[in-house]
């Protein structure tokens, strides 16, 4: 049990969240695509295409790293990022 504070619920993830995060503009940061570089590189030396769940996957940056070769699905807590 956390000590005196809530969980985060999807009222937390709303489009301000996501401005403080990355700007008016939203785009990942350096270490971000970093990240999904070798996340990308490692998923694809293990399999050539098949299907590819991402939870948590904000903006989608990463599920946009793989090609026509992986069924991909996405989800989020906040409605906004996942629309």
């Amino acid at each position: 049990m956390q000590s005196g504070r809530q969980r985060p619920t999807s009222a937390d993830y709303r489009d301000a969240y996501f401005a403080t995060l990355y700007g008016a503009v939203p785009r990942q940061t350096l270490i971000d695509r970093v990240r999904d570089r070798l996340i990308h590189r490692l998923v694809t030396q293990a399999a050539p295409g098949g299907r590819l769940l991402e939870i948590g996957c904000g903006y989608g940056y990463l599920l946009s790293r793989f090609d026509d070769s992986w069924t991909l699905c996405g989800t989020d807590i906040s409605a906004h990022a996942a629309a």
